[in-house]
């Protein structure tokens, strides 16, 4: 108990130091203020780790999000290259010959 008043007297005393270094300073310091709730809110630790505890499966969704539209739009391109003509014409004859 007597730990965690002392270190949120630590971190007042933080934040206070970084507010006033703000004032004087930059507007830059402000942001070091914004740690005291990210340190003390069980609600945000709560959602952070959420996301960072399964991180190599959400990272391992966002690849294969990507691969399936990188392919979504290559077949695409495949089938519909001639509507893909219009800017310039014959403009894609090259590319869709390689593919």
């Amino acid at each position: 108990d007597k730990t965690l008043q002392a270190r949120s007297i630590w971190c007042i005393v933080l934040c206070l130091g970084f507010a006033v270094a703000g004032l004087a300073s930059d507007y830059f310091w402000f942001s070091f203020t914004i740690m005291y709730l990210l340190i003390f809110s069980p609600h945000i630790t709560e959602v952070s780790n959420a996301i960072w505890n399964p991180k190599k499966r959400i990272l391992s969704t966002l690849v294969l999000s990507a691969v399936v539209v990188y392919w979504f739009g290559i077949i695409a391109y495949v089938y519909f290259g001639s509507d893909f003509d219009g800017a310039v014409s014959g403009s894609n004859i090259t590319l869709r010959r390689t593919i």
